[in-house]
């Protein structure tokens, strides 16, 4: 794994983290990840 690969990916976990403490009042119903064209991509329903 490359180092700079490394770096982008805390900078993600540090944003969801805010994201998380920003609609911790929310919490998902579902969280499941899809992996298409190298692209890992996060999806999260909510039911309110």
């Amino acid at each position: 794994m490359k180092r700079k690969n490394i770096k982008f990916r805390k900078k993600i976990i540090r944003v969801t983290n805010k994201l998380s403490d920003f609609k911790n009042d929310i919490t998902p119903t579902k969280i499941y990840y899809i992996w298409e064209k190298n692209n890992l991509t996060k999806v999260e329903t909510f039911s309110v």
